[in-house]
């Protein structure tokens, strides 16, 4: 298979079912070169959301529930990606960290 390892986040959806998370401005899928860096934009999101909560613009419920996932995806040089299961995305963008 041609392309790079990178990282992806998802979350599974009841329309949809498996979908990449996020975006960039750009509108492709923001891809990660580890899995520690996917980790970690998640726990950024987490600490944003625990802010909200204590400045009472959100609830805890609401801040602690997560369903977003990491998996390894291999990204190709015309910009699509496929996940562990064979689908294909696209497009995708690989962070620089």
């Amino acid at each position: 298979m041609n392309g790079i390892t990178a990282y992806c986040i998802f979350m599974n959806t009841i329309i949809d079912g498996k979908i990449p998370v996020w975006k960039g401005d750009d509108g492709e899928y923001l891809l990660y070169r580890t899995a520690r860096e996917a980790e970690r934009e998640i726990a950024d999101d987490i600490v944003e959301k625990l802010m909200q909560v204590l400045d009472g613009d959100r609830e805890l419920e609401d801040a602690l529930t997560r369903e977003e996932y990491i998996e390894p995806v291999i990204l190709r040089p015309n910009g699509t990606f496929t996940d562990i299961a064979g689908t294909e995305y696209s497009p995708g963008r690989l962070l620089e960290s």
